[in-house]
């Protein structure tokens, strides 16, 4: 495995399931934001899920960090 968290030695196969969980078990960072309201989001496809099924479809997260 490519990647091991430095908090608590996890191994992950990809940077993405690594740095979500880095994100959301350890540093509790959101940089992902709806544009139409204050909601972030851990990764980009759930920030894109609320802005599809909350709001306009047609808006995209935005990076709030």
């Amino acid at each position: 495995l490519r990647y091991q968290c430095p908090h608590c030695e996890k191994n992950f196969r990809y940077s993405s399931g690594f740095h979500y969980h880095v994100r959301s078990a350890h540093t509790m960072e959101k940089p992902y934001g709806c544009p139409a309201c204050d909601a972030t989001f851990f990764d980009y496809s759930n920030a894109v899920k609320h802005t599809k099924g909350t709001h306009d479809g047609d808006m995209k997260p935005v990076k709030v960090l």
